[in-house]
């Protein structure tokens, strides 16, 4: 019922930025991550401390829907709320183990080639062009989410994997839009990617 509800609510988000609806948005939005921290409170996870550490991740990146809503628009606030998140879900994955050491090495070098393959350097220039000041704690932010994605390659679990390179693709496609150059069209995509691979790292340490 509680992944239903996160399903219909996901689905309707989507559909109200994709369809220039900014009040059912700014309602939908943190109602499908709500969703998603009933499905993770009521879940089953081993080892048991990943359970709390999910949780904590998922908060502060409810905090962070808010801050980012137009009617909000706090930007720096939003993304210190999911730096913190994204240090949850490292924990939370730390905790979970990775598969080995080879695969920790795959999964390093891994994320390594998504950083590539993602232009960071134009991402730098462009924050550093428009926002100064942002630099350093956007790539305090590029590092955070780089650990994420290789221990959750490493966890051997391939819904928690593509979580996290969906989670990671949504912050690429939201840092272009503000700082390279707006994409309108596909501010959906951050959505979608945003609300779907949570939901599968969540699914994938789920026992």
């Amino acid at each position: 019922m509680l992944w239903a509800s996160f399903a219909l609510t996901a689905a309707i988000d989507w559909w109200s930025v994709a369809t220039g609806r900014p009040s059912v948005e700014q309602w939908f939005k943190p109602l499908t991550l709500t969703f998603l921290l009933a499905v993770t409170a009521t879940g089953s996870f081993e080892p048991p401390m990943v359970q709390p550490l999910l949780l904590a991740g998922l908060a502060f990146g409810l905090i962070g829907d808010v801050l980012l809503l137009k009617t909000v628009d706090q930007f720096r606030a939003g993304l210190a709320a999911f730096l913190v998140g994204h240090l949850a879900y490292i924990a939370a994955l730390a905790t979970a183990g990775p598969k080995s050491t080879i695969w920790l090495l795959g999964g390093a070098a891994t994320a390594i080639a998504v950083l590539a393959a993602a232009r960071v350097q134009q991402l730098v220039n462009g924050v550093r062009q428009h926002q100064p000041s942002m630099v350093s704690p956007v790539l305090a932010y590029i590092g955070v989410i780089a650990a994420m994605v290789t221990l959750a390659l490493a966890s051997g679990r391939a819904l928690t994997a593509v979580g996290a390179l969906l989670f990671a693709g949504s912050d690429r496609l939201l840092a272009e839009d503000r700082f390279i150059r707006p994409i309108p069209q596909t501010r959906w995509l951050v959505h979608l990617f945003y609300h779907l691979g949570q939901a599968a790292i969540v699914a994938g340490l789920m026992t």
